[in-house]
């Protein structure tokens, strides 16, 4: 194809660095060892060209048709291999990283490192409006898109007789045709992992086969910049609407991010508007030509090739060029992009959105220009120079963004409870010495009151259920009358103890088979009701054992498809995650989700509810939060919908979600689930008093979180000491009660406290669920943690390594954040016991991003190089050591890091240390 001299443009140049060798684009020039050597030019081709996608397989075909064109056809079978050869013995040694894939093609496996030496002009392909579209003459080109004024390879193209528009983008071959096979590669993992999606612009066909390379993609829209230059400006949209509007952009930024793709190139121009099929504006995302996969594996999971794709980091890893507006400023200054860099572009955008200017930058003084303080502090958060700094992800700043009328009423609300508390305390002082009995009678006889009316409401509950079931709802009612409530008659059985729960199950679930001799569904229902009862209990081997012989009972009469078994299958995965058998819950989730396909599990049934419960269990048991939210909110959704009179399961879910977002660190939204279950319909009538201090627990925790620890403390204490009344000391609620105080108290400095408080909790968890159940396990962790503070390292490291191979087979990763998280503490604890090099070890290779994950907080890259310059110091190397941990400790301070973190940092650091 002819080319057009007058649309010339230009192509940056680079010299490339590895191994002992260095090539120069600009004069196509090889040294090794500094010395200049002679190649010929196809060996240097096939360099060139391995060195733009360094760790990416190129197969034979690719390379062939990519460097010689229609040269190709005169070459002979061995030219490739040829030229490989003679690639390899002009760079010597540095050869053997030109590696051989057996079958497919090469690979370069070396650390590249390029710098910009200029530009050359390079000539487009002569592509004109009217001509059709190269390899696909059906359609027909009619103009290009993009900014006026620039030069764009993108072209709007249409079949004559249907009028459907396409959207093609074209490249010659070099860097271009890797974005466009990175693109390629990219919207599959979406589409594999999302499904289909109108949010996301879809690519419809390739051809990389021949040039003029091509990806074909459907017509989204205009982008945004344009969109919002057309009269009406921004489509007459007011600041409110046009927030409404871009928060699509940032959700369909988050669910990219949770399938592990970066965008990288976030821009007005990236993101197209269009009409709904109501007539409202919409967005969606395009152009990932430069994005970037998170996990590699990921690819490999969905069976997706890579191409286009490096395998190493750095700034110029898996990208073309960037928009250097809207890049954050770590990226600018060379380090490799992450989440908080495409989160930065966001903030940006919606900056410019808001104040009506795409060219607006957001320099100082820009708050000024945003008269809300809470979307201040929104935007603040995404676009912080420091990416420590802002928030960790993009879905957790949508859903403050979300929650902006939310936040706004909480704020009121929370500024008149100020003043109301104030008044209230003043009243208090006055007439608290006049009657302190009356009152801690009245809360002693309301809580066994309370208690009451939660074990009729469970049985009222129960029996309402049943009856629903005809006929064989009499024969349940007559097995849980004789079986059940008769095994619980101290009378009949002659003695005067007390018959445990646990017992009374035990004894009725011996007896129903018997009872139910050539009745298989009355006995699977009998067993079914039986392993609800365990779980609520918190006993879940028993309540998994009794859902497998209902599973049993099933199998032979019913079809393997039939929702029943399929509700069965998603309740045991629950019932494994909260064992810790985290494996076999996945695999058993994964069968049933694929046997239900996309659009049943976006379905608003019972089984759509309980495959978003399951999935919401198993990955929040694996401490997954970020990615276990979602699921948690469409599980809560859907029992709304379903079942608006179960007021106790929905209580269950706000509380289980709520303490998904605290451990997220979203604490406004966490408290805002807790708040409506806190208030009627809800009641100890309703979902019972035990229910209604699990709310109040977790409640107190987040008044933990926010430092309202007199409160938080007096709560933890009454719920502990109900829920102990209600369920016993090895109620896991009871010790998750505990386990909050001894936060609390180790906030407060008060380690020994802290530390009796995680000890009752390990040791109640440990005779209740045994050693090595999950929340066994963890509460370990917490016990040796509170075993440092109080001073006891030899017990605290002792505890920690005894537990991290646990947590390494369960968490399946040597990096998982739990993991990283032991290590963390096993090195404060060496350097403590004098051994700072095998601390120093144990530091290097965690991350601050992991370890948010295990606990949230903003400061763990301060806290990680705290602890390395502790190490550093104790090795003899002050003089690296102690301005690192100057700097940490600064850090931390100016984040709010509490006291008792810092103060063993800043005690390293007083002279003679």
């Amino acid at each position: 194809m002819a080319l057009n001299e007058a649309d010339a443009r230009t192509e940056l140049l680079y010299r490339y660095r590895f191994a002992e060798a260095e090539y120069n684009e600009a004069d196509a020039s090889l040294r090794v060892d500094g010395r200049a050597v002679p190649l010929e030019r196809r060996p240097l081709d096939v360099l060139a060209e391995l060195l733009r996608q360094p760790g990416v397989v190129l197969t034979k075909t690719e390379l062939v048709a990519g460097l010689w064109g229609r040269e190709q056809g005169n070459l002979s079978d061995n030219a490739l291999a040829n030229a490989i050869s003679k690639l390899r013995e002009a760079l010597g040694p540095a050869g053997a990283c030109v590696k051989n894939v057996r079958g497919v093609g090469y690979r370069l496996e070396a650390h590249v490192e390029r710098t910009v030496l200029g530009r050359q002009v390079e000539s487009p392909l002569a592509l004109a409006a009217g001509g059709p579209v190269p390899h696909r003459e059906s359609y027909l080109l009619e103009r290009t898109l993009g900014r006026p004024g620039h030069h764009s390879e993108v072209w709007l193209a249409r079949q004559p007789r249907t009028q459907d528009a396409r959207v093609f983008k074209f490249c010659a071959g070099g860097e271009r045709l890797s974005a466009l096979k990175r693109e390629f590669t990219l919207h599959r993992l979406l589409h594999q992992s999302l499904g289909e999606r109108p949010d996301f612009a879809r690519v419809i066909d390739a051809n990389f086969a021949d040039a003029p390379y091509w990806l074909e993609c459907e017509y989204g829209g205009i982008d945004l910049a344009e969109w919002a230059e057309q009269p009406p400006p921004f489509g007459g949209l007011a600041p409110a609407q046009r927030l409404a509007l871009f928060l699509g952009v940032a959700r369909s930024v988050a669910l990219a991010h949770a399938v592990g793709v970066l965008h990288k190139d976030l821009k007005p121009g990236n993101v197209l508007v269009y009409r709904d099929a109501e007539g409202r504006w919409a967005t969606r995302l395009t152009d990932f030509g430069s994005g970037r996969v998170l996990d590699p594996a990921a690819l490999a999971g969905l069976g997706v090739t890579a191409m286009g794709l490096t395998v190493t980091g750095g700034v110029d890893a898996d990208s073309g060029s960037a928009t250097l507006f809207y890049l954050a400023p770590e990226v600018l200054a060379g380090q490799p992009p992450t989440v908080q860099s495409d989160l930065y572009a966001l903030g940006l955008m919606l900056f410019q959105l808001l104040v009506g200017d795409f060219r607006r930058p957001m320099a100082p003084g820009w708050e000024d220009e945003i008269a809300d303080p809470l979307l201040r502090e929104d935007l603040a958060a995404a676009t912080h120079s420091q990416p420590a700094a802002r928030l960790q992800t993009v879905s957790q700043w949508t859903d403050r963004l979300e929650r902006l009328p939310a936040r706004r009423a909480e704020r009121e609300r929370q500024a008149s409870a100020a003043a109301q508390a104030a008044q209230t305390a003043a009243r208090w002082e006055r007439s608290r010495a006049r009657r302190p009995y009356v009152l801690a009678a009245f809360a002693s006889l309301a809580l066994g009151l309370a208690g009451s009316l939660w074990f009729y409401g469970q049985t009222r509950s129960a029996l309402a259920q049943a009856r629903s079931e005809s006929q064989r709802a009499l024969a349940i009612n007559d097995f849980l009358n004789k079986d059940v409530l008769q095994s619980a008659d101290v009378s009949r059985a002659g003695s005067t103890r007390q018959i445990s729960m646990a017992e009374v199950l035990g004894r009725a679930s011996e007896r129903a088979s018997e009872r139910f001799r050539g009745q298989p569904q009355t006995e699977a229902g009998v067993r079914q009701q039986l392993a609800q009862i365990y779980q609520n209990m918190g006993s879940f081997g028993p309540a998994e054992q009794e859902l497998s012989r209902a599973q049993a009972l099933l199998e032979p009469l019913l079809p393997a498809d039939d929702d029943q078994l399929r509700a069965m299958r998603l309740r045991k995965a629950g019932l494994l995650a909260n064992r810790s058998e985290f494996k076999q819950a996945e695999a058993m989730l994964a069968a049933v989700e694929q046997g239900l396909g996309p659009q049943r599990l976006a379905g608003h049934d019972e089984i759509a509810y309980l495959a978003a419960r399951a999935r919401f269990a198993v990955l929040i048991l694996q401490q997954h939060a970020q990615q276990a939210a979602p699921f948690g909110e469409r599980a809560l959704a859907l029992a709304q919908a379903l079942y608006p009179q179960e007021l106790s399961l929905q209580a269950t879910l706000r509380r289980e979600l709520s303490e998904t977002y605290n451990r997220l660190g979203q604490y406004g939204r966490a408290t805002a689930l807790l708040e409506v279950a806190l208030k009627p319909p809800f009641s100890a009538a309703s979902i019972g008093e035990a229910s209604l201090e699990r709310l109040r627990l977790s409640l107190a925790r987040i008044q933990v979180a926010a430092g309202d620890n007199p409160q938080a403390e007096a709560s933890l204490i009454q719920a502990r000491d109900t829920l102990t009344r209600a369920f016993g000391p090895l109620d896991y609620t009871v010790a998750a009660a505990s386990m909050e105080l001894a936060n609390l108290y180790s906030t407060e400095g008060r380690f020994a406290e802290a530390r009796t408080e995680t000890e009752r909790a390990y040791l109640a968890l440990k005779a209740a669920n045994g050693a090595e159940h999950q929340a066994t396990r963890i509460a370990a962790m917490n016990l040796a943690l509170t075993s440092l503070h109080a001073g006891r390292d030899a017990e605290a490291l002792r505890l920690l390594e005894d537990g991290r191979p646990w947590f390494v087979e369960k968490f399946g990763s040597e990096r998982s954040p739990l993991v990283q998280g032991i290590d963390y503490y096993r090195a404060q604890i060496l350097v403590n016991l004098g051994r700072p090099a095998q601390a120093l070890a144990l530091l290097k290779p965690l991350a601050a991003e992991a370890l948010a994950q295990s606990s949230p907080s903003p400061d763990w890259a301060h806290r990680l190089a705290g602890q390395r310059g502790r190490a550093l110091m104790a090795l003899g190397r002050s003089g690296e050591g102690r301005p690192m941990l100057e700097q940490a400790v600064a850090g931390m301070e100016q984040a709010g890091t509490a006291a008792w973190i810092v103060a063993p940092m800043k005690a390293s650091l007083r002279p003679g240390r």
